[in-house]
């Protein structure tokens, strides 16, 4: 059980180094699309029900599957609810970043760089690999 622990741990990890180490560096992207100010708000409205609808089913599904001893899936669905969480904060705090910094002038930081833009989808992707891994053990394994 220890082992997924560290796998779980270990890819978002590994994948957020390789997405950071071959995106461009110096480069900013824009969050809002269209030139059109705050227009985020409309994806951001649909990516966080979607975490928060994998987190409530990671959450019960990692409960049912622990209750009934199914092996590897309460860690693989812990792992999609606690990253959909660090998604939906991350994505959130990012956003603010950006438009603290792209609307107030006297601000002359980049708003949106490297780090911040592959650490949001390592976190999307590892939210969606986990939750298909769990399900998938849930599916492999039920008595």
């Amino acid at each position: 059980m220890s082992a997924l622990w560290l796998i779980a741990i270990a890819v978002p990890l590994a994948l957020w180094a390789v997405l950071y180490g071959f995106s461009p560096r110096g480069m900013t992207w824009a969050m809002d699309f269209g030139g059109e100010a705050k227009s985020f708000f409309y994806l951001f409205d649909r990516y966080h029900g979607i975490a928060k609808q994998v987190f409530w089913v990671s959450v019960a599904g990692a409960l049912v599957t622990l209750h009934y001893g199914v092996p590897a899936a309460p860690v693989m669905l812990g792992a999609a609810a606690v990253y959909a969480l660090l998604f939906q904060w991350v994505l959130l705090w990012a956003y603010e970043i950006f438009l603290h910094r792209t609307y107030t002038p006297s601000v002359t930081l980049p708003p949106y760089p490297t780090g911040r833009y592959s650490l949001v989808l390592t976190l999307g992707i590892s939210t969606v690999v986990f939750f298909v891994l769990g399900v998938a053990s849930v599916i492999a394994n039920w008595k």
